[in-house]
């Protein structure tokens, strides 16, 4: 008997006796079969990862069989960090197998406030449980458990700070100074610093802006400097800022740029970062 015969064939027999007559009559239904197929990273940024996880469930009888729906639970270095239920109204035709996919989101910046033992590490550990959730003829309902352990990238975002301002020279009609920006890589892979474009402000009055006119790499876990040399000049800016660069004490600034980076990690993609930064600072004089 070939197989559509015998779809045919049973299809009209649950039709015309049910279920419970399968039974009776002693036809032999198998339980079906699940499996995880794989958990991909199908997206990565400086927040946050996505999974996509695809399970595949194969229906050996010559009836049909119902996804009834799933349930998950995602741990990170053996943390319960996600976990979800999801119905489904699916039918796995007889003699098919069908892929069920679904996402699960991993924020990073919870992960590493959640699960302590992440601390600098550049991947964690991950375990995903799934119970599939079948109705089948005669069997009736069949929960089938499946677990997948792998690891996923954790992901931190640069850093943008002001390292040093430095008065080079000082005379009647102006200043000029040095303005040093550190970038602070905290991951595992190198990044390069395509542009930066930024401002310097004390007192609420831009002293500098800008635009790198190269691009800089940033090694894993290394820093990497961008310095500005500039000009104030007294009859712009007045008396005020040559008494502040002859006085002693710290220069209260802001800061804010907008750093273009190219991540040496797939699948990251170049992306604009924001930062704004207000603080103190010391005047170094040459």
């Amino acid at each position: 008997m070939t197989k559509r015969i015998m779809v045919v064939a049973f299809a009209v027999l649950v039709a015309l006796t049910g279920c419970e007559s399968l039974k009776r009559l002693g036809l032999s239904i198998e339980r079906p079969t699940a499996r995880v197929v794989g958990v991909d990273l199908n997206r990565l940024d400086f927040s946050e990862a996505e999974l996509g996880a695809r399970i595949a469930v194969d229906n050996p009888n010559p009836v049909g069989v119902a996804v009834a729906g799933f349930s998950y639970s995602f741990f990170v270095e053996g943390v319960e960090f996600l976990s979800g239920d999801q119905e489904r109204g699916l039918t796995i035709d007889p003699f098919e197998e069908r892929e069920i996919a679904f996402p699960v989101t991993v924020g990073f910046g919870n992960v590493v406030d959640t699960v302590i033992a992440v601390g600098e590490q550049d991947e964690a550990d991950y375990v995903l449980s799934v119970d599939v959730r079948l109705d089948v003829p005669v069997l009736g309902r069949v929960t089938i458990p499946l677990r997948r352990e792998g690891t996923f990238p954790i992901v931190r975002p640069p850093s943008v700070t002001v390292n040093d301002l430095v008065l080079e020279s000082l005379g009647i009609s102006g200043a000029r100074l040095e303005l040093t920006v550190e970038v602070e890589n905290p991951n595992g892979f190198a990044l390069t610093l395509e542009s930066l474009s930024y401002s310097f402000a004390v007192q609420e009055r831009i002293w500098v802006d800008g635009t790198t006119d190269r691009s800089r790499t940033i090694p894993a876990n290394g820093t990497g400097e961008v310095g500005a040399d500039f000009t104030l000049r007294f009859a712009e800016f007045g008396r005020t800022v040559r008494d502040l660069l002859l006085g002693d004490d710290p220069i209260s600034y802001t800061f804010v740029a907008e750093a273009r980076i190219d991540p040496d990690l797939d699948p990251l993609r170049t992306v604009v970062l924001p930062f704004t930064r207000s603080g103190v600072v010391d005047l170094r004089r040459r």
